[in-house]
């Protein structure tokens, strides 16, 4: 094998959307918005980080969970997308590839349930097992999921269905949290972790349901899988030769360093003003609440300008949200770190899946999205890891000092040396 094939030659497809688009566009957006709303029980820089806490006192062992939330979502990337781009449709393989990432969260919940007060040792080494394989089940469907989804929705219409659809899953899992939201203060632990776990499993596995009603047509001209050596030999060939996609990953990974802090905030609101676990679903129902106002905007702004100006909006936000916490002279102030946040997620997850695919050709779609993950993951693992330690050696105003100066950096050199891909062949 020489390389993969060269870098894009023609525009991101825009064509007019018919009956079948619009049935897809209803479906995969419920499809997203229970996803939402069941991920919002698990939300790592909150729910989870505090549920962590509970079992052990160590901010590099609570460092690990987004860390290891991002490498098992990251991870079989690139195997599945060699897979994948032989299967003529893919929603089958993304149901297939998701049951088993259901299954570990009920054994999650019952480890949760029975194990937690006991063995809280053992439930931490469970729950990194379980959660890691629903995540894991998640990355391996990734690169089919985004295949199938800009062949069922039109480019000028996707957009909007990232935006809206984390714009409904945004505002009904605020409302949701924030009533559920005494059920962290009310039951004792680990009882309350376990109705939150049980909720994420349920919503999220109705989910499913929704994304297989999707028409999908079968997809022309798929490629055979080649060996898995080969193509991994093959796509340092699009870093070659596609300088502007490599510019771009190379700030992005930046701007992904620049998180290091996100996973700590809502553990540091607990040490310096003594809050309790209930507010970490108040903090959660704040993140996605601007989440929620975010998103329409950042989809209608990715409609119009591309999705790289998202980006760099996105990154600025997260750079924010620490110097707030930085400042931050009360809890009241702190709170607005995570309306940065929120805003961050939201920009984040309307840019991230589809800036690869614009500086793709339509062969190379899956290539592009799977290598931008696969190279992105050690330092999405990274990052909360150099926070932690941070936060362990120095201290948690630092760590958020850190974090503000590598997200400056990274936004600064996205916005003047990286190119939107959706005009760079005009």
């Amino acid at each position: 094998m020489r390389g993969l094939p060269s870098p894009p030659l023609e525009p991101v497809q825009m064509r007019k959307p018919g009956a079948d688009d619009r049935w897809n566009f209803l479906v995969n957006l419920t499809d997203g918005t229970l996803f939402w709303l069941g991920f919002a029980f698990v939300s790592p820089p909150t729910i989870l980080t505090v549920f962590v806490a509970h079992l052990i006192n160590s901010n590099l062992v609570i460092g690990a969970v987004p860390a290891m939330v991002t490498v098992a979502w990251a991870l079989p990337q690139l195997a599945a997308a060699n897979y994948v781009q032989q299967l003529p449709t893919k929603r089958l393989f993304i149901i297939k590839t998701a049951l088993p990432g259901r299954l570990a969260l009920i054994l999650m919940v019952i480890a949760t349930a029975f194990l937690s007060v006991s063995h809280p040792t053992l439930t931490l080494v469970l729950f990194f097992i379980f959660f890691g394989i629903f995540r894991l089940s998640g990355g391996l469907s990734m690169p089919a999921w985004m295949d199938m989804i800009t062949r069922v929705i039109p480019g000028r219409l996707r957009g909007r269905f990232f935006g809206l659809a984390a714009f409904l899953g945004g505002a009904i899992s605020a409302v949701a949290l924030f009533i559920s939201g005494p059920i962290l203060r009310e039951y004792p632990f680990p009882l309350n972790f376990v109705i939150y776990f049980s909720l994420a499993l349920f919503f999220t596995t109705i989910s499913l349901t929704f994304l297989g009603l999707t028409k999908e047509r079968q997809a022309k001209g798929v490629r055979k899988a080649l060996p898995f050596q080969e193509y991994v030999a093959g796509l340092p060939a699009i870093l070659r030769k596609d300088r502007a996609y490599t510019r771009f990953l190379i700030f992005r990974i930046v701007l992904t360093l620049g998180t290091m802090a996100i996973g700590f905030l809502a553990l540091f609101a607990i040490r310096e003003w003594g809050v309790g676990d209930q507010e970490a679903a108040t903090f959660t129902s704040i993140m996605l609440g601007s989440q929620t106002i975010a998103n329409l905007a950042w989809g209608a702004l990715a409609d119009r300008r591309g999705y790289k100006i998202v980006n760099e909006l996105a990154g600025l936000c997260v750079g924010l949200a620490a110097l707030v916490a930085l400042l931050a002279p009360s809890l009241v102030w702190f709170q607005l770190s995570f309306v940065f946040v929120g805003l961050a997620i939201a920009g984040y997850y309307v840019s991230d899946p589809n800036l690869p695919i614009e500086f793709a050709n339509s062969a190379d779609r899956l290539h592009y999205v799977a290598l931008t993950n696969t190279v992105m993951a050690p330092f999405m693992v990274a990052a909360p890891l150099i926070g932690g330690l941070i936060a362990d050696l120095l201290s948690y105003r630092l760590l958020f000092l850190a974090a503000l100066i590598v997200n400056l950096i990274g936004f600064t050199c996205m916005v003047w040396l990286v190119r939107e891909p959706r005009y760079r062949l005009r």
